[in-house]
């Protein structure tokens, strides 16, 4: 079976069982929508009104012109926000319909990836990325993302050495990629995959950016590798931010260090910090 047929196959399977959205891709005729006309798609995602900001995708369709893509994203953005896998389901039946996945870039598949790895669903998730045809970062981020999300860190980390041993344009990873992983890595307590990748990190100056230090400091902590958390908060010096110093102060607490992170917090108070956690 193609790619295209898989995901029309699985998109309308899916589709079936809910009520769908009002489109006709042989009428000439959009579907009336109770919005002024003026009213902007962007705007309704903005106040947060995904009904609406359906009908009004929907309405914009036309026999070989379906909605731009960013309009799509959007959409699902929305849809993804609000956890709601039953309308996100019938977005990627409508992009299936409309063929705005035909020659897709990756843009629209990777928003769909996001979608269904914030609703929990993952399997749907994995069978659009295998059904990839272009694959970027993004695209890796969002399943790596999806599997996190649901408590699957080693699947997470599957997937994080399968983007590494791709050759493919676009599969090397980024600050976010990292800051995944080592998240990952620390769920998993897997303490060497978390040093591999802080050596990726240092050897592609990633480890320079504060989201990527902040997963580190955490990973070793969470791994009870604590030398190593606090060195990389030491090295971080003027990047820290209140996770900085959340992540070491928890990770002195989780190993039994508790005049150390006495002393720590103490120090954050000092540079003008306030912790969003309950520390003591």
């Amino acid at each position: 079976m193609s790619v295209r047929l898989q995901r029309a196959s699985m998109a309308t399977t899916a589709v079936l069982s809910l009520p769908p959205i009002p489109y006709n891709r042989f009428s000439p005729t959009p579907p009336a929508i109770s919005s002024p006309d003026h009213t902007s798609l962007k705007q309704l995602c903005k106040e947060g009104n995904l009904r609406q900001a359906l009908r009004l995708l929907t309405a914009r369709a036309a026999p070989g012109r379906p909605p731009p893509q960013d309009h799509y994203g959007m959409v699902l953005d929305l849809v993804a926000a609000k956890k709601a896998a039953a309308q996100g389901v019938q977005v990627h039946a409508h992009a299936v319909a409309t063929g705005s996945l035909d020659g897709d870039d990756g843009f629209l598949a990777t928003k769909l990836l996001f979608m269904y790895g914030k609703c929990g669903r993952v399997e749907d998730a994995r069978r659009l990325f295998d059904g990839m045809s272009a694959r970027t970062v993004f695209s890796w981020n969002a399943l790596i993302g999806a599997y996190l999300s649901s408590g699957s860190a080693g699947e997470a980390l599957g997937v994080y050495q399968a983007m590494r041993e791709s050759a493919a344009l676009g599969a090397v990873p980024d600050g976010c990629t990292l800051a995944s992983v080592l998240k990952a890595c620390g769920v998993a307590a897997d303490g060497r995959c978390g040093c591999e990748v802080h050596g990726l990190a240092v050897k592609n100056g990633l480890d320079v950016s504060t989201l990527v230090a902040n997963a580190l400091i955490a990973m070793y902590a969470r791994c009870g590798m604590l030398d190593s958390a606090v060195r990389v908060f030491e090295w971080l010096h003027d990047g820290r931010d209140v996770a900085s110093w959340n992540s070491v102060i928890s990770g002195c607490l989780q190993n039994g260090m508790f005049l150390e992170a006495l002393h720590l917090f103490r120090g954050m108070q000092r540079a003008g910090l306030r912790s969003y956690m309950q520390h003591f």
